[in-house]
């Protein structure tokens, strides 16, 4: 581990004094801190996402027809299990955001750097684009930077690509933030820093990408619109054969509402929530974060 203080010799034509503290001053002005801009959800939009789900949408249905026919007890009960379906979804994802926010703490927060001509550690937050990085084996690589003198220098990619083997870096190569040095060390000057990184602009991509249903979400999805459908055919049908038969529009409408309501499955949501919850809770004890519980049934062969 290379100390804050200590001597590295380099040549005179690499002249890597570092910046000034007032060249300092002008680039974090420009450019801001080196640190990623993250959109957080908002508990409304936590919210909002749990009631566009069909599940959601076929229990409030089924919970709004008791009311109509005056069976209160169903319709408490039933919309009991709708806050409990909806309480699962937001509380596994805020406990999932709190841990990963957590982990994130942990992550090193300082760096050393060429200032001033002298090294000296700073907090990575204050890295700025012309900065010259000293990255030693152990360390998170805390900007994008390009390096200009090396020692048997090796980092691990696996954050950016996937692949765990170590790759070695020459002079001239660049080595982006959030890798890992494994070995050796080097002296890099940073290209650039908050936003602006390869991890930041990937980050970017995938927050803006559209969430991917599960398999298990588009049957049930696909399930449960079919069962609306039968049931808007069967309300109709009955409810027009009673009101025909009875000449009483209420009397119809009512026997349509029952029939409507033996066609929605309305059991399923509940106890499909309750599993993948349970699921994600298993895994939480195992140390494993699901972020939303419907990842378990991803799982596993």
């Amino acid at each position: 581990m290379i100390q804050s203080g200590s001597h590295i010799d380099h040549s005179p034509e690499e002249n890597l004094t570092g910046l000034s503290d007032a060249e300092v001053e002008v680039l974090l002005q420009k450019h801001g801190p080196n640190k990623p801009v993250r959109k957080r959800s908002t508990f409304f939009e936590y919210i909002l996402s749990v009631a566009t789900e069909p599940m959601f949408v076929l229990l409030l249905t089924a919970c709004s027809i008791y009311f109509l026919l005056g069976e209160n007890a169903e319709a408490i009960t039933l919309l009991a299990a709708l806050c409990f379906v909806a309480g699962i979804d937001v509380f596994q994802s805020f406990r999932s955001q709190k841990a990963i926010k957590a982990l994130s703490a942990i992550i090193r927060k300082k760096a050393l750097v060429i200032r001033n001509g002298e090294n000296v550690h700073i907090h990575t937050d204050n890295i700025v684009p012309g900065d010259v990085l000293i990255c030693a084996e152990g360390e998170v690589v805390p900007a994008d930077a390009q390096i200009v003198q090396s020692n048997d220098f090796a980092v691990n990619e696996s954050v950016l690509t996937g692949e765990s083997a170590a790759v070695q870096k020459f002079t001239g190569d660049k080595i982006l933030q959030g890798t890992l040095v494994v070995s050796g060390y080097c002296k890099a000057m940073v290209t650039a820093t908050g936003k602006d990184t390869t991890l930041s602009g990937i980050s970017e991509l995938v927050s803006t990408t559209g969430k991917e249903k599960t398999p298990l979400q588009l049957k049930v999805g696909k399930f449960v619109r079919a069962m609306v459908i039968w049931g808007a055919l069967a309300f109709l049908f009955v409810w027009s054969y009673y009101w025909w038969q009875s000449g009483n529009f209420l009397t119809g409408l009512l026997h349509g509402l029952t029939m409507a309501m033996s066609v929605l499955p309305e059991e399923i949501p509940v106890a499909f929530s309750t599993f993948m919850a349970l699921g994600a809770y298993r895994l939480l004890q195992k140390g494993i974060i699901a972020r939303s519980p419907r990842v378990v049934e991803t799982l596993g062969a």
